[in-house]
């Protein structure tokens, strides 16, 4: 492989690995709920606020799966971009 095909395959590499930390999705434990005020639900009675709490574990568990699904998309994306790296460095090669 000549010089500059070479460090151009590296410094792409390197771009790869920058662009995915750059954009690599929060792990669903790191991420804080907002803080509301109590105000808004000091008007509910027990079955409204019962049905909140379950509307909002509900709506916790689909965040989650679908920030766990970013992340897993994330790492297959940078596995083929690495491999698409090498792909190319080998056709150089040759």
């Amino acid at each position: 492989m000549r010089k500059s095909a070479k460090h151009q395959a590296i410094l792409s590499l390197i771009t790869v690995f920058i662009f995915g930390c750059y954009n690599a999705p929060t792990p669903p434990s790191e991420i804080e709920g907002a803080h509301i005020s109590g105000l808004h639900y000091e008007k509910f009675d027990c079955q409204t606020l019962n049905d909140e709490i379950n509307f909002l574990e509900k709506r916790e568990k689909e965040l989650v799966i679908a920030q766990e699904e970013r992340i897993k998309e994330v790492i297959l994306n940078i596995g083929g971009l690495m491999v698409l790296v090498r792909v190319m460095e080998s056709r150089h090669q040759n």
